[in-house]
């Protein structure tokens, strides 16, 4: 007879979670194992590296293996729709811990992940949890980056009647300009997921593991040139300002990153918002350069905060052509800056000695990989 561990009494986690703790199996002791009516089929977590198309023909790295390398452990969320208007909890806050060489050793490890029983000491049990197909949906995100402390938490947690929110604090340096390595992935870095979404339906026609997409709550941003007609134009790359055009709105660069999570209705995908708390006026090149560039990968990476269109409005790119005083603006419909992404503004320096706006490159690109014309990773 196939059997599954009861569902056990939701707790609030005296941890980091505030809101949407951790919750379980019994403390203590052996769970009471009960029938299980849709088969042995056990809730599990991939770990492969997938390479699917994506915005922009980008490829994006999901899945665990992209994460164990610098993260050993993330907390996941699962909830289910059994109608279109009503959600029960799965998993809250379950601690996922990497175990290197243990695929496959257990129904719920497929690739080196493991969820039940990874709790700690003072933490309720972890049991092990089953697809239930007669579900309308289940909905799976997770968070990791911060060090488990309650008396110091890195992001809190809150859930309302129809959403979950996590918040953390995010930063950058206060002179934003990035050499081609900064922010490297290190097991405090915060990584949030995607919304992973599937139907009950296509669950049960396809039993797949949960494969979470982890994003940095951070963007990068770069401006480079290219000129039609080297020919007499004398392009002085020094005192290059990019600013939004309205003086009143501002770069940030350290704020409150909070990602929300519909638990139920028709939207099937995270919200972000940021609140800064510390901003810059623009980005800035100041090299004393003179050159008739192609378009070229050496264009100074800023790391900066997301920022959505509206928030952004239309910005400015001022600068020096044959000593003369240029600027041109980017339309607001390409200042969204969404987490996890990169930017390249692509200018031309004409050959009457004016400054237009060719292209904007947008797209995931692995962090440490800066060449121009390549394939564009998640970094």
């Amino acid at each position: 007879m196939n059997v599954r561990f009861r569902h056990m009494v939701l707790v609030m986690a005296a941890t980091l979670c505030i809101g949407c703790g951790g919750s379980g199996d019994e403390p203590g002791g052996s769970p009471v194992p009960q029938p299980q009516p849709n088969g042995d089929a056990p809730i599990s977590f991939s770990g492969s590296l997938s390479e699917g198309e994506s915005e922009s023909h980008a490829r994006t790295r999901t899945g665990a293996t992209a994460l164990s390398a610098t993260h050993q452990t993330f907390y996941a969320w699962a909830y289910k729709n059994p109608t279109a208007s009503t959600y029960e909890t799965v998993m809250q806050k379950f601690k996922v811990n990497w175990r290197s060489g243990s695929a496959g050793t257990s129904t719920t490890n497929s690739s080196g992940w493991e969820y039940v029983n990874q709790q700690g000491n003072s933490d309720i049990v972890q049991s092990i949890k089953y697809w239930d197909f007669s579900a309308v949906d289940y909905r799976f995100f997770g968070y990791t980056g911060s060090t488990e402390s309650s008396s110091a938490p890195h992001y809190h947690c809150t859930e309302s009647s129809s959403s979950v929110s996590i918040s953390f604090d995010v930063s950058v340096a206060s002179n934003p300009q990035a050499d081609p390595v900064t922010l490297p992935l290190t097991s405090t870095t915060p990584l949030f997921s995607k919304l992973w979404y599937k139907t009950g339906s296509a669950i049960a026609n396809d039993i797949i593991p949960v494969q979470l997409e982890f994003l940095q709550p951070y963007v990068k941003v770069r401006f480079i040139f290219k000129q039609s007609a080297p020919a007499d134009v004398n392009f002085y790359k020094k005192d290059i300002r990019f600013a939004p055009k309205d003086d009143t709105k501002e770069i940030a660069t350290a704020g409150t990153f909070t990602v929300t999570y519909p638990l139920k209705g028709n939207s099937t995908t995270e919200l972000w918002s940021v609140s800064s708390t510390t901003t810059i006026d623009y980005l800035s090149q100041a090299d004393d350069v003179v050159g008739n560039p192609p378009v070229s990968d050496d264009g100074n990476w800023y790391v900066v905060l997301p920022a959505h269109a509206d928030d952004q409005g239309p910005y400015t790119l001022s600068l020096k052509v044959n000593n003369e005083q240029r600027s041109v603006i980017v339309p607001a419909q390409y200042m969204e800056w969404r987490p996890g992404y990169e930017y390249t503004y692509i200018f031309k320096i004409t050959d009457v000695g004016g400054v237009a706006l060719d292209g904007v490159v947008a797209g995931f690109r692995d962090w440490t990989t800066e060449e121009v014309n390549k394939e564009i990773y998640n970094w």
